[in-house]
């Protein structure tokens, strides 16, 4: 899903760094740059493709949309973030600015390309609009060096690792939790899961990761970020079992070395239990503090109102309504993005359609279907959009699963021109109108299944 998460600081802070920005003529009314902030990174490295929207007239730039971005083939698809509009100097000329950012990560290593992304401008009363590409972007993406460790299994970045156990004495069938906590920055999506070592005297349960990212971004590319890793650990017999050293590896593209973290050793001891039954260990063994009443007199909390520092107490007061405004507001304007987003799907999905009359056949069939998944997309409020094989996946949760039968046999519905392209003497143009007919019969259909369920 779209979302603002920088400053403009950080805007620019990222310009600084993007990397081989073309220029135009002054003469030019309106014009769209890709660039990429890292063309030559290594696999899984994260980095941020940016698409710049130009014109001269501010009121033209109010919310333009991408109509088709790339396939992004070879990497991994993370956020898109939308900034708030700026304005630049190109060649003597001042521009207002659009521009959003894709988060990526090369998956294999090799020479890859960006095919463009596609823009429209509505005409106006003295500019005539249309569809703009934006330029190719090639990428060079380097393999690791062949020194890597044997923990390392694709963490890209500088992280920093700790570990911890909850108890270091339990009974036999009495969990142990085993917390590795990660924290740094890099590509946090596709971190990996540290190996732990344990012999057969253990029954693991593996827990889900938790991303603990921090709210706001830092004015430089990556995140700070933090995720922790989980498990039980169940002792099967009594004695003293090891938990070994956790090792955790990542390459620092930055250094172009890889780093090796392990943690110490951990040793359990486990008490005998009765068959059948939790039993706690045996706490007689442990210190304890022998708790003693004592009088407690709070002469900290006497207020005298003589003493004019007691206006102190009015400030928290303070910054917390003020913090409730902010945020009220804050989901209010999220509140009327979704709906202008979620309410005029259909029409943006019929002047999406109108824009690929002109294309050939075939290459018409493909991005018909591709609107169709955009339609999808913002009718569920989701980004990126949804690809064909996972719209069942992006439903689920959303509508309730006995609707769900009838919301996909309308997307088949309108999908069903997919044979159209192998006929030589098709027409476009009735091609066009036949989707532009589906997706509204569609559109219909999902108002039909939402009203039920209201």
């Amino acid at each position: 899903m779209i979302r603002r998460a920088f400053s403009l600081i950080g805007v620019s802070l990222i310009l600084c760094f993007v990397v081989g920005r073309p220029t135009t003529a002054q003469n030019d009314e309106y014009f769209v740059v890709a660039t990429i902030d890292n063309s030559t990174p290594y696999i899984n490295e994260m980095v941020f493709y940016t698409l710049r929207y130009y014109a001269y007239d501010l009121d033209r730039l109010a919310r333009f949309e991408p109509l088709i971005l790339p396939d992004f083939n070879g990497f991994w698809v993370g956020d898109i973030f939308e900034f708030d509009n700026s304005v630049e100097v190109v060649d003597g000329v001042q521009y207002n600015v659009g521009q959003l950012v894709v988060e990526l990560a090369p998956l294999i290593e090799g020479d890859l390309r960006i095919a463009p992304s596609v823009l429209r401008v509505d005409d106006a009363p003295l500019a005539e609009g249309g569809e703009f590409r934006s330029n190719t972007v090639d990428v060079s993406v380097r393999s690791f060096p062949d020194d890597a460790p044997t923990s390392f299994s694709g963490a890209v970045g500088q992280y920093a690792m700790g570990a911890a156990v909850d108890q270091l004495s339990v009974a036999v069938g009495e969990p142990v939790r085993l917390t590795v906590d990660i924290q740094g920055t890099g590509n946090f999506p596709l971190l990996p899961r540290p190996i732990i070592e344990l012999s057969d005297d253990w029954r693991v349960i593996t827990g889900p990761p938790q991303a603990l990212e921090a709210p706001d971004r830092t004015l430089i590319n990556l995140p700070f970020g933090r995720r922790v890793f989980e498990w039980l650990l169940i002792p099967l017999r009594a004695g003293t079992l090891e938990i070994n050293d956790i090792r955790f590896s990542h390459f620092d593209p930055s250094r172009e070395v890889f780093v090796e973290s392990d943690s110490w050793d951990f040793t359990i001891n486990v008490f005998p239990g009765e068959a059948g039954r939790d039993i706690r260990a045996d706490r007689q063994a442990l210190p304890q503090l022998q708790l003693l009443p004592v009088d407690a007199i709070h002469r900290s909390a006497e207020v005298h109102l003589a003493r004019p520092l007691w206006a102190l107490w009015l400030i928290a007061p303070f910054f917390a309504l003020t913090a409730g405004v902010i945020t009220f507001f804050g989901r209010e304007q999220k509140r009327r993005a979704t709906y202008r987003r979620t309410h005029y799907a259909l029409r943006r999905a019929l002047r999406r359609l109108k824009t690929i009359a002109d294309y050939p056949l075939e290459e018409a069939g493909q991005r018909i279907e591709r609107i169709i998944c955009l339609y999808v997309g913002d009718r569920l409020n989701r980004r990126p959009p949804p690809s064909p094989t996972d719209i069942r996946d992006r439903l689920m949760g959303v509508i309730a699963d006995a609707r769900i039968d009838e919301i996909e046999d309308a997307i088949i519905k309108a999908q069903s021109l997919d044979y159209i392209p192998t006929l030589s003497d098709a027409d476009v143009a009735k091609v066009v109108r036949f989707a532009e007919q589906s997706v509204t019969a569609l559109d219909a259909a999902w108002h039909e299944v939402v009203e039920d369920e209201r």
